[in-house]
């Protein structure tokens, strides 16, 4: 049976010190933050984490999840617009040059 270990504040800031967890606005502060955490999930294949370090984890998971949401919601977005113009040109072009009818290309909507 294994003894739960207490949280230390003492130890939690010195974590934070070291790790110094901000919003991230950029790729940079992701790629400093994601490699703390990928630390943090190696020691934790290989040992049991001291509760301070599971803290860590749990708010370094809290910046950089929506973080990646957010940039994978923007790789979509220029896709789909991407496609959709292309997919309008294709197909309105010729509509467009003789009415002067704009077309929305059906499915321009649809999720990633």
């Amino acid at each position: 049976m294994s003894a739960i270990a207490a949280f230390s504040e003492k130890k939690y800031k010195r974590l934070l010190s070291l790790a110094l967890p901000c919003a991230i606005h950029n790729d940079e502060e992701y790629g400093r933050l994601h490699a703390i955490l990928a630390e943090i999930e190696h020691k934790a294949a290989v040992r049991e984490l001291a509760p301070e370090e599971e803290r860590l984890s749990d708010l370094l998971f809290a910046l950089i999840e929506p973080y990646e949401q957010k940039k994978s919601n923007r790789s979509c977005h220029r896709q789909r617009r991407s496609n959709s113009s292309a997919h309008a040109w294709r197909i309105g072009n010729s509509v467009t040059k003789t009415s002067g009818l704009s077309l929305v290309p059906e499915g321009s909507r649809r999720k990633c």
